[in-house]
């Protein structure tokens, strides 16, 4: 079955009957779908799901010319109860949503944040609500990074903040820090009773987010043979003693905006560059983690300064944030600590990496960063925060400013597939130059080959570079079709050095990760590689990349 067809089956369910089919199935643009029945229009995306629309709300979105003509894009909602409309319904989408009110009719509310009523004339449009506020105003980006570090040290599982027990578990590498500053008699016999201890002692575990020292890591380097290249795994060394050289900083947008929290590493080196080259980094969505328990908005995960969840609960901050800058310790090979900072240093590229906090509703996900002028209205706002003379014209940033790659892992690289689709924006056009994809799910991965390619065309300097575990129908023609994917490899197209894929399944990590790791590879089979691709291969990506 396809989504629509299942859609339209859950809906039966439900107990709505959306009628007759009045058109087939037919695709959309970016690898959506569509199909008209006489009660509603069921629409499907592979990354943003699938949704009806129907009523006056979906007679509104056709006039306005459906997902072709449309500024709000495709669907993130059935059609529901409006909570800041009383007795009003609201369909969200991408960019917007349509509300109807029997006082008012439909009122769309654009991804400005303007409402326009229905062609036909209608009263007064209500206020338009919160969720819908005009762009921030430039300039007014703030550092909150001394709120997330008091956030984060307030772990849910002690005494200062009661709780999950396994939130004591996932600070593990905070708790390991500060063992030898505990007295003897300290009970260490458990992750909570490590929390309990530092908390009796006073300890405080995070104290910077400058990234810690490593005697020793295991690092990945593609090694230049014949043909094809193969990695190798190498102990180094992360010193970063000299971190003064970058700055670190989480910096808050003002207005109720998605995301309201943007990561940053910038080196300071950056500081003087005509063209400051940016890794935007998409982590996997969180609403998969919703039913394990994580991203639920229970009091104890709650920020104790403000009483909300997002952005500054405990998940969000250590889930969202933290460990994907990081690496929790020497074994790169712990679960989804994907170490940022670190492969960036490996690189030897000097690159200011942004790692948008995301929500963890999936119909919100990263939000403005899936809106490509928005993409680089921010990059110029981060610049000017970090240099506060970056020259922005009209308010608007000349796209000789930037040089700019995103990376992506897991089910986030369907968002990146999706920014792609925007091919003629002038962020896609001609910032962005390259794009990493880091383990694509099975199901998407052909689609994530096809946003990729049609986005770069035939010019050689836009990088295309894929790592993942899955074979996908259409993964050799990132090589022009003239090559052939090979297990364990890092393949190169013949032509251009900027197109290359590395096939690394189970086979490819047991020769070369250490025995402890192996173990879990075996345990847990494609999961623990699923974390492995992007904890270790997105240094290669930028050491090739043209930074």
């Amino acid at each position: 079955m396809t989504l629509i067809q299942d859609k339209v089956q859950a809906l039966a369910q439900s107990g709505f009957d959306v009628g007759a089919p009045v058109t087939a199935e037919t695709p959309e643009r970016d690898g959506g779908a569509l199909q008209q029945f006489a009660a509603a229009t069921i629409i499907a995306h592979p990354a943003l799901g699938t949704f009806e629309v129907h009523g006056l709300i979906r007679d509104r979105y056709e006039q306005d010319g459906g997902i072709q003509g449309n500024a709000l894009g495709y669907p993130l909602s059935d059609e529901e109860a409006d909570p800041d409309v009383p007795g009003g319904r609201r369909s969200r989408f991408q960019f917007g949503q349509l509300t109807w009110s029997g006082a008012v009719g439909v009122t769309l509310v654009s991804a400005g944040g303007s409402p326009t009523p229905a062609p036909d004339p209608t009263p007064t449009p209500d206020p338009v609500p919160a969720a819908a506020a005009p762009p921030a105003p430039l300039h007014q980006l703030t550092d909150v990074t001394a709120r997330v570090l008091r956030e984060l040290n307030l772990v849910p599982g002690g005494s200062r903040r009661p709780g999950p027990a396994q939130r004591a578990g996932d600070a593990a590498p905070f708790l390991q820090a500060k063992m030898g500053e505990l007295p003897a008699d300290a009970d260490k016999s458990t992750w909570q009773s490590l929390l309990l201890a530092c908390e009796a002692n006073n300890l405080t575990l995070l104290d910077t987010w400058d990234p810690q020292p490593l005697a020793a890591i295991a690092c990945l380097s593609a090694q230049d043979t014949d043909d094809p290249q193969v990695f190798k795994l190498a102990d180094g060394a992360f010193d970063f003693d000299g971190s003064a050289d970058v700055q670190h900083v989480v910096l808050e947008r003002p207005g109720n905006v998605f995301p309201k929290l943007i990561a940053v590493s910038f080196p300071k080196s950056l500081l003087e560059s005509e063209e400051t080259p940016f890794l935007v980094y998409f982590h996997p969505t969180l609403g998969q983690a919703v039913p394990s328990g994580y991203y639920t908005a229970a009091p104890n995960l709650k920020s104790p300064e403000d009483g909300n969840f997002y952005p500054y609960g405990w998940d969000f901050l250590f889930h969202g944030f933290w460990k994907y800058l990081n690496y929790s310790g020497p074994d790169f090979t712990t679960e989804y600590s994907i170490g940022l900072d670190y492969q960036m240093a490996q690189s030897g590229k000097a690159v200011a990496v942004v790692l948008p906090i995301f929500h963890a509703n999936d119909g919100i996900n990263v939000g403005d960063f899936l809106k490509p002028d928005q993409i680089l209205l921010l990059l110029a706002e981060i610049k000017w925060f970090f240099t506060q003379k970056a020259e922005l014209a009209d308010g608007k940033p000349t796209a000789a400013n930037f040089r700019v790659a995103m990376g992506a892992f897991s089910s986030a690289t369907s968002l990146l597939a999706t920014v792609l689709g925007n091919i003629n924006s002038v962020f896609c056009r001609d910032v962005l130059r390259e794009v990493y994809f880091f383990d694509a799910p099975q199901g998407v991965g052909h689609a994530c080959v096809a946003a990729a390619l049609a986005w770069a065309k035939d010019n050689a300097d836009k990088h295309v570079r894929f790592y993942s575990q899955w074979t996908y129908d259409n993964y050799n023609q990132v090589l022009g079709g003239q090559k052939t994917v090979q297990s364990a490899r890092l393949v190169v197209h013949p032509a251009n050095p900027n197109r290359s894929v590395a096939l690394v399944p189970q086979a490819f990590w047991e020769p070369i990760v250490n025995d402890v790791a192996l173990k879990d590879i075996k345990a847990r089979g494609w999961a623990a590689i699923h974390a492995l691709v992007p904890s270790t291969l997105l240094a290669d990506a930028l050491a090739r990349s043209g930074f």
